[in-house]
């Protein structure tokens, strides 16, 4: 089927467009001009390139390359996180998406970007054609509050204010994901963005007889908490120790459930049910020939954090 499809960056008038056609499908609030309002003024939405595809003048495909950076055997990349891909429903089955996210990578390219993901909440086999390729992607959840889980003696979480901290929390950050062969790299900009994200979060390090071995981001969401980023210095040692004064904390406040994203690994196995999950799937595209990915990539980014969700 022929059409003038008109693929190109958004206006801002545009943009407010693309933010209000995906209210069918990641409202932000029932009320359609209440959703608008919460995506206009959430940071998340300004750290991206926003491309549309227009018939008439009219909006009828839209998607997001949020602006981030990925460490590939120890380089670090510039790249894209596409999200929000989004067609109206009565345009949907004529191709549009695929041409619109094709266009928005060759853009993405222009700019500089080698490598490209995304967190895909449909089958991976649409992505796959476009040439991305599917990471492992687990979730795991604990009653907290049925638990029997106790964290070790030597174990506790220290509250603290990451504005106050935010040197050795990128630092901390740094130190435990240098160890994977791929994982999100976080520079001062990106750090000041992830922050600005969800600021009733709470944040905790785990000190270990005393010394501080890892930190944590929790968001608190009754009657679940759920743990939206993770470093742990050194992984053997402090895991059980970690997700063990988490589920602790979370039965203190007598809070149902606790947990989120984190790797399919045997401590986790134990103290939490852990599933693959059926959307936000993670999968990547190198956009140049001079990266290359392998298993051993895609097995990295099990260790992805929800925060870095978009």
């Amino acid at each position: 089927m022929t059409d003038n499809l008109d693929l190109h960056p958004a206006s801002p008038a545009e943009r407010i467009e693309a933010f209000k056609n995906v209210h069918d499908v990641w409202p932000s609030a029932a009320d359609p001009e209440k959703h608008l309002r919460r995506r206009l003024t959430n940071p998340k939405f300004d750290n991206a390139t926003w491309y549309v595809g227009t018939l008439d003048g009219r909006v009828v495909a839209a998607c997001g390359c949020y602006h981030v950076s990925v460490r590939i055997d120890g380089a670090v990349e510039p790249a894209c996180a596409v999200g929000s891909v989004h067609t109206l429903p009565e345009f949907r089955g004529r191709g549009f998406a695929p041409r619109l996210v094709d266009f928005a990578e060759s853009q993405e390219r222009l700019a500089g970007k080698t490598f490209s993901l995304l967190y895909s909440d449909i089958g991976p086999a649409y992505y796959e054609r476009l040439g991305y390729g599917r990471c492992p992607a687990a979730q795991g959840w604990a009653n907290s509050v049925e638990s029997l889980t106790v964290p070790p003696p030597n174990c506790r979480l220290v509250r603290f204010q990451a504005a106050q901290e935010s040197t050795p929390l990128a630092e901390m950050y740094d130190r435990g994901h240098d160890r994977y062969m791929m994982s999100i790299a976080r520079s001062p900009d990106y750090w000041r963005y992830l922050l600005a994200q969800n600021p009733d979060d709470e944040f905790y390090f785990l000190e270990m007889d005393g010394k501080r071995t890892g930190y944590v981001r929790l968001g608190i969401k009754p009657p679940a908490i759920i743990i939206r980023d993770l470093s742990l210095l050194d992984r053997d040692e402090a895991e059980r120790g970690m997700y063990a004064a988490v589920i602790a904390l979370a039965k203190s406040r007598g809070t149902e459930r606790v947990g989120g994203w984190m790797p399919a690994d045997a401590v986790c196995r134990q103290l939490f049910h852990v599933a693959d999950r059926i959307q936000e799937l993670t999968m990547i595209k190198p956009l140049v020939d001079r990266i290359k990915i392998d298993v051993r990539h895609c097995a990295a980014a099990e260790h992805f954090h929800e925060i870095d969700h978009v």
